[in-house]
């Protein structure tokens, strides 16, 4: 869906080198790509140098590009040596960068994060020294991630030291961090002067910014959520008879493609009462066509859904609530 509304290319999300290099079933089903897809590229993660040569002979053929994520602040990958623990370990991280290219008949890029240093310089030093050792030992591109390993996921990405890297090397960098919106993405273009933009978070939720940053306009939600429950189907991410973690992979979906539109809160609140693929679907039917209720408070409104008869006995609580999670 990215590629289809305007990505000019795409990473899988990380994928362990020891599943790799062992073509452990789950592994090698994630590297899975439709032609639809290319140029598309794998990333990875991990520190073992075996593990790494070997996955990148298996994946080289496979895919466009291989990318080695030192990006992850997640204390399970980090605690392992991998992930965004190797910026504390620059030979190390030279080393594994000669072996990808060593093993790659295609580019190898790397994704990582701002040094994380209290003194400024310092930062921006570090930050740079890092980015060259990565260029020296043979990576195609460099992308820079504005935040530190202890932000996580929280607080501003200082685009600052995106624009000092890509001043420091010869070779692409892409900038990361924040972008929303097609401001966000005009913005880090202006003041960074980056070879490209990379859109992490905001596209697992709506697709769409891709058309939104090139042209201007937002496709509708509703069709996006459609499109992207018939490609789950199709892939086989859902299916109607699936299992209870598939039922709510596909509600979190749907209630990401509705934020921030008109009901839906209420919407989310009905996700809360259906437990199957059919009931989730039925929801958002009602909902993309506007018949879905919106107003808890009008008591024409509980006329128009309820009989006289059929709200005897029944407290102001319940019919309350059921209004807020029914539709026409």
């Amino acid at each position: 869906m990215c590629k289809k509304y305007g990505a000019g290319f795409v990473y899988s999300e990380f994928i362990n080198v020891e599943g790799i290099s062992r073509e452990i079933p789950n592994s090698m089903r994630m590297l899975k790509t439709v032609e639809e897809e290319k140029p598309v590229g794998i990333q990875i993660f991990g520190t073992n140098l075996d593990s790494i040569g070997k996955s990148c002979r298996i994946l080289q053929d496979k895919v466009n590009l291989i990318d080695l994520n030192l990006g992850c602040p997640v204390h399970k990958v980090t605690c392992t040596g991998a992930g965004a623990a190797l910026l504390e370990k620059p030979e190390k991280l030279g080393e594994i960068v000669r072996t990808m290219v060593k093993n790659s008949s295609v580019p190898i890029t790397v994704k990582m994060r701002r040094a994380d240093r209290e003194n400024p310089e310092e930062g921006y030093a570090q930050t740079i020294k890092i980015a060259k050792i990565i260029q020296d030992s043979g990576a195609s591109a460099l992308t820079l991630h504005g935040r530190t390993v202890p932000q996580g996921y929280t607080g501003k990405a200082d685009w600052s030291y995106i624009r000092a890297v890509k001043e420091a090397l010869d070779i692409p960098v892409f900038g990361n961090g924040d972008i929303r919106t097609r401001q966000d993405y005009l913005d880090i273009i202006k003041q960074t002067n980056c070879d490209a933009v990379l859109v992490g978070r905001a596209a697992m939720t709506n697709p769409g910014i891709f058309r939104e940053i090139l042209e201007g306009t937002l496709p509708n939600k509703f069709e996006m959520f459609f499109e992207y429950a018939k490609l789950a189907d199709k892939f086989e991410v859902i299916t109607a008879n699936s299992a209870s973690h598939s039922v709510q992979k596909l509600k979190v979906m749907a209630q990401h493609f509705t934020k921030g539109i008109e009901g839906a809160a209420r919407i989310r609140e009905a996700m809360n009462t259906v437990h199957s693929v059919e009931g989730i679907m039925c929801i958002m039917d009602k909902a993309k066509d506007g018949r879905f209720v919106v107003n808890n408070q009008n008591t024409k409104v509980v006329k128009s859904f309820y009989t006289e008869e059929s709200i005897t006995n029944k407290t102001e609580q319940t019919v309350e609530k059921e209004i807020v999670c029914s539709y026409v």
